[in-house]
């Protein structure tokens, strides 16, 4: 039986992913910077307008690129002049076949080669290479070794790569190609292009860390009070956790403490995953709305023995949205509530794209698209028809926006956890 290559066989979808998680990058305890290095800037590029004979040996090490073109990630390649934009709703692109589903054409299926060296300075930390956005799929080496694969256009994806590097310079190689089976899942009206279009960055975290966390407040008293929870998950990579406690510090925009509080945690193996969960009440609070989006900073310290070893920081609003059924003894609704009151939506469609950049929108633009509708009295975005960069949301957050997001999830009866989109 002929086996099929990753990005046709409907059994893979990611190769040696990290699990998503939603506790932003790790943060210096001492200078309060992020821990991470960007690989944004110029790439060595090479494109292919088919998929069936790869440049043999380009991700080595030894390689030479002089013969490959210059390239700014991110970026989609039709932007910057290689191959073709296409632009089709309802009618698949021409590589992808309605005969033999879910099989692409490879010999008009292009292909861009991308290539960044860069240097590492020694660090007792995991190393991670993160991709904001790779359209449609990429296979990721390092030095010449395959580290994994993923077709999910419009998320982010993580590796680890710590047994990949070393001190020095490396080599960070990327295989990507526009179409593969999972684009018959993606196909929305909108542009097709290709290419990294999200930021690339390189993230180093502790062996002992904060692997993910879930934010949320239960209210009561009309809004006055509150119970804020939080559930933490610790993972060990490389280490033993000694024990210690996770410390939960809640801040306002001033930097003043509005509440804390803290758990044990007990000693880990390495390899090792646990969990804490934080529930504190809450008063004197103000609360999130479209008129005042104040964000308080969540800080989540991991410190083993008297030692942070590990610090998290995420904004944060205190707010409610719900669904308010039809009430028949009144007559009224139903009503999607903030704040308990019905939210009036004034909203808008909108696309992560712009004309000269494709997929690949500077920040400027996107602050200059939630400005331009903050004076038009817009208070709700819908995602068409994907996950936006991660500072969209941020900025949403800040500008006092309400997003409708048409996000991924995850079915069992899909395989190997095989994701999907949906709207929400």
């Amino acid at each position: 039986m002929k086996t099929l290559p990753i990005w046709q066989d409907i059994n893979v979808f990611s190769i040696n992913t990290e699990k998503r998680s939603a506790a932003g990058f790790p943060v210096c305890p001492e200078s309060g910077e992020k821990k991470i290095k960007s690989l944004n800037g110029v790439w060595k590029f090479r494109f292919q307008p088919d998929s069936t004979h790869i440049l043999n040996g380009y991700q080595n090490p030894d390689f030479d690129t002089y013969h490959f073109d210059d390239l700014v990630v991110p970026s989609e390649w039709q932007i910057k002049g290689y191959g073709t934009p296409i632009y089709t709703n309802i009618n698949y692109p021409k590589p992808i076949s309605m005969t033999n589903i879910p099989s692409i054409d490879d010999t008009i299926n292009p292909c861009g080669l991308y290539v960044k060296d860069f240097e590492l300075e020694e660090t007792d930390d995991n190393v991670f290479i993160h991709f904001g956005g790779i359209n449609s799929c990429g296979e990721v080496f390092v030095n010449g070794e395959f580290v994994g694969y993923s077709q999910d256009t419009f998320d982010e994806t993580e590796y680890d790569i710590t047994k990949y590097v070393h001190a020095g310079k490396n080599r960070l190689a990327v295989t990507v190609r526009q179409f593969c089976d999972g684009s018959y899942l993606e196909d929305q009206d909108m542009w097709r292009l290709a290419g990294i279009f999200r930021d690339v960055t390189l993230v180093f975290k502790p062996k002992k860390y904060i692997r993910d966390f879930f934010i949320r407040s239960e209210f009561s008293d009309n809004y006055k009070k509150a119970q804020f929870k939080i559930d933490t998950e610790i993972e060990t990579r490389g280490a033993k956790f000694d024990g210690g406690k996770l410390l939960v510090e809640v801040l306002d925009e001033k930097g003043k403490l509005l509440t804390s509080a803290e758990s044990a945690i007990i000693a880990m193996d390495s390899a090792e995953t646990k969990k804490s969960i934080i529930s504190k009440p809450v008063s004197g609070f103000k609360l999130w709305s479209h008129e005042d989006p104040y964000l308080y900073n969540v800080r989540v310290s991991l410190i083993e023995n008297d030692t942070v070893v590990d610090v998290r920081e995420h904004k944060y609003g205190f707010r409610e949205i719900r669904i308010e059924k039809y009430n028949a003894e009144t007559k009224r609704g139903p009503f999607i509530l903030l704040n308990g009151v019905p939210l009036k939506i004034c909203g808008v469609n909108r696309h992560d794209f712009h004309p000269d950049y494709g997929h690949a929108v500077p920040e400027d633009i996107t602050r200059a698209d939630l400005e331009l509708l903050k004076r038009s009295n817009i208070t709700n975005v819908r995602t068409s028809h994907y996950p936006n960069s991660r500072r969209f949301y941020e900025l949403c957050d800040k500008y006092g926006l309400v997003v409708w997001a048409e996000i991924p999830y995850i079915s069992e009866h899909m395989p190997n956890g095989r994701e999907n989109t949906v709207s929400q």
